[in-house]
């Protein structure tokens, strides 16, 4: 035994477990950038990062600190070509949205949860689309944001399915 309370192995099991959502929403992040080859496929493609950002703070906030989802966010600018931050911005956004309404969502059943990620997931995607209009000087075509927006809200509910059985399996697991 260690002084500081268990083994080594110990430790490093609860470091990792403790790293899990933030290991995983890189893990989505990078899966968001993966060229998939189909055509107009990068205009809609899913924001992961999101999904996983509004999970992990809803459920597990003390896993998902605001310092965290600000490297993410950089992560994700810089991986994704976008303006470095605004990204992070809207994931720090999001996040501070999700800890005002967590005690609220948190214990009700999936599709509240669901109906919370819709409301901000709108504003998140509203977010960057009028940043990146001031940022460009120009007003893009808000059919791809909202193509953007409508598979996220689809393809929450599985992606939050993956991520309650990784935290049920491998987080929580002790």
């Amino acid at each position: 035994m260690t002084p500081a309370g268990g083994t080594i192995a110990h430790r490093v099991d609860a470091a990792a477990r403790e790293a899990t959502p933030a290991v995983l929403t890189l893990v989505l992040i990078l899966l968001d950038v993966v060229p998939l080859r189909l055509p107009e496929f990068a205009v809609i493609t899913p924001s992961f990062a999101l999904m996983s950002v509004y999970y992990w703070t809803m459920y597990r906030a003390e896993l998902m600190p605001a310092p965290v989802v600000l490297a993410l966010g950089v992560f994700q600018d810089i991986v994704g070509g976008g303006p470095l931050g605004v990204g992070a911005f809207v994931l720090l956004a999001t996040h501070g949205a999700v800890l005002t309404q967590r005690r609220v969502l948190m214990r009700r059943p999936f599709a509240v949860g669901w109906v919370g990620f819709v409301g901000v997931a709108l504003a998140a995607f509203t977010l960057t689309w009028v940043i990146m209009a001031v940022l460009h000087l120009a007003l893009f075509n808000p059919l791809a944001a909202g193509m953007q927006y409508v598979m996220t809200v689809a393809l929450y509910p599985p992606v939050a399915w993956l991520l309650l059985a990784v935290h049920r399996s491998w987080v929580q697991a002790r």
